[in-house]
């Protein structure tokens, strides 16, 4: 005989095992569901690292297509040329550029505008210095 905390006997109808039986199938079918749930979660995970990976391969594929596609502009580029058929290109340099004097000339600050005084002072100052030095 089973006896509970109160030392009482339980006694074991027919009913009484069919429900526990019936818990135990409950149970069992519960945990069953539960794995299933599990695994596929575990699928999902699997799958969204396999798709991150997809994508991050096709980024690098577009990249070096991107890579490849701008030598080859490059490499007919330099065909044409050789060939004496010169293509206006925005990236490169045309050949009129103007030498750095010229830009920094531009740059300077504009000589200040001298009064008919201070002309006549340097000009002076001009001749005494040119005397002098012959």
């Amino acid at each position: 005989m089973h006896y509970n905390i109160r030392q009482q006997p339980i006694i074991f109808t027919t009913e009484l095992v069919k429900d526990v039986l019936r818990a135990r199938a409950i149970r069992k079918e519960i945990e069953r569901r539960e794995q299933i749930i599990r695994d596929i979660d575990e699928q999902n995970n699997a799958t969204l690292e396999e798709i991150r990976k997809i994508k991050l391969e096709i980024l690098r594929r577009d990249e070096i297509k991107k890579v490849i596609e701008n030598r080859q502009k490059i490499i007919d580029r330099v065909k044409e040329e050789m060939n004496g058929k010169t293509i206006p290109t925005v990236d490169a340099p045309t050949k009129n550029v103007k030498s750095k004097k010229s830009i920094r000339s531009k740059t300077k600050k504009p000589k200040r505008k001298l009064s008919l005084e201070d002309q006549w002072e340097r000009r002076e100052f001009r001749a005494i210095m040119n005397s002098l030095r012959s």
